[in-house]
């Protein structure tokens, strides 16, 4: 929107453009066998823009433009951004080059690294401290959390993370019942502890709609729902 408006208002050109997605992209890379020339050149024929593209333009009028500094400058004055742990360096990029020209300009970043989902396309809440010095930063970590019970957390603050420091978090609103851990060698047998636990609990009387399986990811699943199958 910041490019549309500045080619508008102050070049008197038209930012006209539509978004390609991820999932139209990939079809595209299948139907000209990932020859990126080609590609490339039909985005442009037609006035077609990816996500990165849109972030590399916006880049490189920031690095060229000064004028578009000034624009930015002037209409922007806060960006506040939630799960910024899945941001990547170029659009903590982004973030400091328009921070470093602004005098005014407020930037509110909340994240939390160990809910990042999108590490393998280089999201990382550490890409912050790459991007900034220090100084440029204030930081504050949040140590009450209402998502669990403090049983859960107790647990979980025994970890240890390899990309992240494993700041302790406390629920005081919600002490918890006794909560009962299994380690498992494989995905196999944990799924087979699994049904064994709510084979145990409908035994107790306990109804399959009161129960409830957490898994990471629903890719996760398919060998507890085959136990499942088998054995419930």
């Amino acid at each position: 929107n910041s490019l549309k408006t500045y080619h508008t208002k102050h070049l008197n050109q038209i930012y006209e453009y539509e978004i390609v997605d991820e999932e139209e992209y990939k079809e595209l890379k299948l139907e000209y066998n990932n020859d990126m020339k080609i590609i490339r050149q039909y985005l442009k024929d037609n006035k077609l823009l990816t996500f990165d593209e849109i972030l590399e333009n916006f880049i490189n009028l920031l690095k060229s433009n000064t004028n578009f500094k000034m624009f930015i400058s002037d209409s922007i004055h806060e960006i506040i951004i939630d799960e910024a742990q899945d941001l990547d360096k170029k659009q903590y990029e982004i973030f400091h080059k328009i921070f470093s020209f602004s005098n005014s300009i407020k930037l509110f970043l909340v994240g939390d690294q160990r809910q990042n989902i999108f590490a393998f396309n280089g999201g990382s809440i550490n890409n912050l401290s790459e991007a900034f010095i220090r100084e440029e930063i204030q930081e504050i970590s949040l140590t009450k959390s209402y998502r669990c019970p403090n049983t859960i957390l107790k647990f979980v603050n025994t970890f240890e993370f390899t990309d992240c420091k494993n700041i302790p978090l406390i629920n005081n609103s919600n002490v918890g019942e006794k909560a009962t851990f299994t380690k498992c060698v494989d995905k196999t047998q944990e799924a087979v502890c699994i049904v064994k636990a709510i084979n145990a609990l409908k035994s107790k009387g306990v109804a399959l709609k009161e129960i409830a399986i957490l898994a990471p990811t629903s890719y996760y699943f398919d060998k507890v729902a085959d136990t499942l199958n088998e054995m419930v």
